[in-house]
């Protein structure tokens, strides 16, 4: 059975939502966690973390958890069960929401390069 390409955006949204609960997600927060700070934002302490890139320190809402080799490959989709090892056994970082950007902006670049 072959999927069509808006089943597989579909399957992969699903996947990654249910990614965001996973224990492997929750260890690489544990790690980068540095403590309680106070959230200049909202005035209160919250636990903040720290980007493994620019070293910086932010609260959860400003960080995200970043697969280090991207869940699909630069070199394109390779099959489900590839996509599933690398999104939940793959290595993880923390990075603030800049530093992934750009992190992002870059891969996708790359792949749309190597696709051409």
């Amino acid at each position: 059975m072959s999927l069509t390409q808006k089943q597989n955006a579909y399957i992969k949204a699903a996947v990654r939502k249910a990614s965001l609960t996973s224990p492997e997600r929750k260890a690489v927060l544990d790690k980068a966690c540095i403590g309680q700070k106070l959230n200049l934002k909202t005035n209160r302490m919250s636990k903040h973390y720290e980007c493994a890139h620019c070293k910086h320190h932010f609260p959860l809402k400003r960080v995200q958890v970043d697969h280090i080799s991207p869940i699909v490959p630069l070199s394109g989709w390779d099959s489900w069960e590839e996509l599933f090892d690398r999104m939940f056994n793959g290595e993880m970082q923390v990075l603030c929401v800049e530093c992934h950007s750009v992190k992002s902006k870059a891969e996708a670049l790359e792949r749309r390069s190597k696709s051409s």
